[in-house]
């Protein structure tokens, strides 16, 4: 059997485990029932800004102005998923740039990444944003449309092996149909992290989000995929990393 080979049916091992996985979670929350049973596993995900409605009931097409379809995928190419509320009924909140955190910094800087609002982040995002090659006085803020931002709660669950330091890269993609050059993208991205906020720019297709590192010697930008590793820690449990798990991830350089 070739590497090739097998290589193909770990791959297809993977996908049906994937597939396994998403019917017990949507069956359990179902059998739950009350305000579980309207969560369930999505591949792709409805991040408009704008999605025209039809007919009396509301209805959403499938046109707008500024439509945006989001998946989770695992370098392998497998598709992941995420657990949340459907697309077409949406379960949302909303609070204003000041009540989101960030942890943020200058790319390439020696200064330590430290928390900061979204606003404050949109307000001075040319300086944030000038290793991506936004201007250093770019101001993206605005008094009116940062009163209101729209949150959504959504968690996942992936296929990491069973071993003691198993991982998995993945990454979310991201396709808006309104970008249809490169040079004239329709919204700027932020994938905020613990390690900081990478910035980049819708384009033409599918488009991975990777986490951005700035070597402060030659200003080279590199991408990274995300990384989950196995550990001890429960879901919904305090997250508190001990010193030789701080100081496994400092000598992997993941801290």
């Amino acid at each position: 059997v070739t590497r090739e080979v097998c290589a193909a049916m770990a791959f297809v091992h993977q996908q049906q485990g994937v597939k396994q996985s998403m019917e017990a979670i949507n069956a359990a929350c179902k059998h739950r029932g009350g305000v579980y049973a309207g969560y369930s596993c999505k591949v792709v995900s409805w991040d408009d800004s704008s999605r025209f409605g039809f007919g009396s009931g509301g209805g959403l097409s499938c046109f707008g102005a500024n439509i945006t379809d989001t998946y989770l995928t695992a370098r392998s190419g497998l598709p992941l998923f995420t657990l949340r509320s459907d697309n077409w009924n949406e379960k949302l909140g909303r609070v204003t740039s000041a009540e989101v955190s960030l942890v943020a910094g200058l790319h390439g800087s020696a200064a330590a990444a430290a928390p900061v609002t979204l606003r404050d982040y949109l307000k001075n995002c040319g300086q944030y944003g000038d290793y991506a090659g936004l201007s250093p006085g770019v101001d993206l803020s605005s008094e009116a449309l940062d009163m209101e931002c729209t949150i959504r709660f959504q968690t996942t669950f992936l296929p990491v092996g069973a071993g003691a330091h198993s991982s998995l890269e993945f990454t979310t993609e991201s396709r808006n149909y309104q970008t249809r050059d490169d040079e004239d993208p329709k919204n700027l991205l932020l994938l905020c992290t613990s390690q900081g906020v990478a910035i980049q720019q819708d384009g033409s297709g599918k488009q991975r989000l990777f986490h951005h590192a700035v070597n402060p010697h030659s200003n080279k930008v590199s991408r990274h995929w995300l990384e989950a590793e196995r550990s001890s820690h429960q879901v919904g449990g305090a997250q508190v990393e001990t010193a030789q798990e701080r100081q496994d991830a400092l000598c992997c350089g993941k801290a």
